[in-house]
C-alpha cells in the first residue's frame, strides 16, 4: 500500500503509484493476485473498450475491476461490510462493465412518437426455447447514451453533442426506425 495511492471502491478501484515507473511491477502482482478469484487488474491502456476510460486523463494507470455480484470495498466506508456477509444481506451497486446483462436498465416510454404494442425488453435466446412467454417483439439492449437522444427527438429537439448514437432525422419515424431497426436481440428477461 505504500507504492501506491487507492482511490475509488464499489465496485472498482483505481490505483496511482507514487512512482509511475513502478507501474509494470504493482500490475504483475496484481496480475498474479488475481488468479482464480472474481476481478481482473488492467492497464489504462488494456482496458476493454466498452469500458470508454481509454481515452480520460482521469483514469487512473491500474485499474481493479470485479465481475458482478462482487465489489471493491474499504472498511472505513462500510464498517459493517463483514457483517452484511455474514447476514447474507443483498445489496446492489453499478459501475461494472456495461457488456454485463446484469448492468443493463428497463427503458419504457409512451407518447405519440413511441409506437403503441405489447413490445418490451424480451428473453435471452436460452430462454426462447423453454415454455417461457416471452414478448411478441424482442429489441436488443438500449444504450445509456442513447436515451438523451432517444428523448430529445421524441421532443423534437436537436440534442447538444453527445456520445450517442445520431438520428438522421428528427421525424417520429426516426425513432421507431431506430428503435425497430437497431435494437432486437435482447439478453435479459422482463417477468
Amino acid at each position: 500500500m505504500d507504492d501506491f495511492r487507492v482511490v475509488g471502491s464499489d465496485p472498482v478501484v483505481t490505483l496511482y503509484p507514487h512512482n509511475y515507473s513502478k507501474v509494470p511491477e504493482i500490475y504483475e502482482q496484481l496480475q498474479e493476485a488475481s488468479q482464480g478469484q472474481p476481478w481482473k487488474a488492467y492497464l489504462k491502456e488494456d482496458l476493454p473498450q466498452e469500458f470508454h476510460y481509454q481515452n480520460s486523463d482521469r483514469i487512473a494507470p491500474i485499474i481493479c475491476a470485479p465481475e458482478s455480484g462482487y465489489t471493491f470495498c474499504t472498511t472505513k466506508k462500510y464498517p459493517n461490510s463483514k457483517i452484511w456477509s455474514e447476514r447474507g444481506d443483498v445489496s446492489g451497486t453499478h459501475g461494472y462493465n456495461n457488456a454485463d446483462p446484469m448492468m443493463r436498465a428497463i427503458f419504457i416510454a409512451h407518447g405519440p412518437k413511441f409506437r403503441s404494442t405489447t413490445s418490451a425488453l424480451g428473453a435471452p435466446t436460452e430462454y426462447q426455447d423453454k415454455n417461457i412467454n416471452t414478448p411478441r417483439e424482442l429489441h436488443r439492449p438500449i444504450k445509456l447514451v442513447d436515451v438523451y437522444n432517444i428523448v430529445a427527438n421524441a421532443l423534437d429537439l436537436t440534442p447538444a453533442p453527445n456520445h450517442g448514437t445520431k438520428f438522421k432525422t428528427s421525424k417520429a419515424d426516426s425513432i421507431r426506425d431506430f428503435i425497430r431497426g437497431h435494437f432486437r436481440n435482447i439478453h435479459s428477461l422482463l417477468v
